[in-house]
C-alpha cells in the first residue's frame, strides 16, 4: 500500500487474508491459476481451432480477460516494461 492513498484494505485486514492463506500474487508460470487458464486455452485453441478467444467469451468470461492480460504483458516485456512475465 502506498502512504497517501485511502484503502479500505487496513493491515488488520491485510494480516486476516494472510492468516487463511490468501495468494496475493496469483500470476507467474507456476501459480495454479496460471496453469488451469492455460489448460483452458489449449480446450479452447481444440475446440475453435485459434486462441483468439473474445474479451467477453460466454462460456468462459475469465479466459477472454486472462488471453487479455497474457498479451497485454507481452507487449509491456517487449517494450522493456515491468510485466508479470518478467518476474
Amino acid at each position: 500500500m502506498k502512504i497517501g492513498k485511502s484503502s479500505t484494505l487496513t493491515a488488520k485486514r491485510t494480516r486476516l487474508l494472510e492468516d487463511i492463506g490468501f495468494t496475493w500474487n496469483v500470476y507467474g508460470n507456476n501459480s495454479q491459476m496460471w496453469m488451469d487458464r492455460y489448460a483452458e486455452l489449449k480446450r479452447f485453441k481444440d475446440q475453435q481451432g485459434h486462441c483468439i478467444v473474445p474479451v467477453k467469451f460466454e462460456k468462459n468470461p475469465s479466459l477472454g480477460t486472462w488471453v487479455v492480460t497474457q498479451r497485454q504483458h507481452y507487449k509491456y516485456m517487449a517494450q522493456g516494461k515491468p510485466s508479470i512475465m518478467t518476474k
